[in-house]
């Protein structure tokens, strides 16, 4: 359902980015399936503000929350328009969703015992808080990532390499526990979308445990089998004041409806 990807990737996104920081801090990564296709990613946090910049191939896109508003906008430069996102809305959503998968477990039925087991496995996924999690494994530790010194950890799912995470303590990046509050506000609003992850979004890298990865990533390598979907990489760690515009959207955009509907 389109519903499902938009919501998923943007949120992916934010993850994929859950470093936490203090006010005016801007950090600068970057993502890439190769080194011919690479995404500039920006990310800017003040307070209770947080927003994303990617630019890939000409196409620009800014993922802005703020805590005052409750409110999460998604700019698309090229098209000079925006999409917005309140609680009220992923509540919405989420019971779209929630109302489509019990319709398709009603015509699951009558399937043979293979295609329905087959289908249950795939509406897992995709139902909102029923992902299957990823279970991460420390591997080694001492490697150098850029300018920081990391632990490596091994992400599997149903015993299968899903991801490769460097981590390092937010000591080391000068940040402290307390710096991370902009991240569990955000952790809260996507909470209203997918119960338990909102928690768990705040929570790993910080508390830890024996299916978790302790520090803030650095670096990750996602997999679909043998095969690097991607790779995630933080480059540099600003600190500056930041212009509370930042956290705006653009004068003239034109405000779009969020897709609905299968297609």
């Amino acid at each position: 359902m389109k519903q499902i990807k938009l919501i998923g990737s943007i949120f992916f996104m934010i993850a994929s980015m859950a470093i936490p920081s203090i006010a005016g801090v801007i950090m600068i990564s970057q993502a890439s399936p190769d080194v011919t296709d690479v995404t500039d990613i920006k990310t800017y946090l003040d307070k209770d503000c947080m927003r994303i910049d990617t630019k890939a191939g000409g196409e620009e896109q800014s993922f802005i929350f703020r805590k005052d508003k409750e409110t999460f906008w998604v700019v698309d430069y090229k098209e000079k328009s925006f999409m917005e996102m309140t609680k009220k809305d992923l509540q919405a959503m989420k019971a779209k969703i929630e109302e489509a998968m019990k319709v398709l477990k009603e015509q699951m039925k009558n399937l043979p015992p293979e295609q329905k087991e087959m289908m249950e496995k795939m509406m897992k996924g995709q139902t909102p808080g029923n992902a299957p999690k990823i279970v991460y494994k420390k591997i080694s530790s001492g490697e150098k990532v850029n300018q920081w010194v990391c632990n490596k950890y091994e992400g599997c799912l149903d015993n299968k390499k899903e991801e490769e995470i460097w981590t390092t303590d937010w000591e080391k990046l000068g940040l402290s526990v307390n710096d991370f509050k902009v991240m569990q506000d955000v952790g809260e609003f996507i909470g209203e979308f997918s119960k338990g992850l909102g928690a768990s979004f705040y929570k790993v890298g910080i508390e830890g445990n024996k299916q978790s990865y302790i520090g803030i990533p650095i670096k990750t390598i996602n997999y679909s089998g043998d095969k690097v979907l991607y790779t995630t990489e933080l480059k540099e760690i600003q600190r500056q004041d930041i212009a509370s515009s930042l956290f705006e959207v653009p004068a003239g955009f034109k405000k779009t409806e969020i897709p609905t509907g299968e297609e």
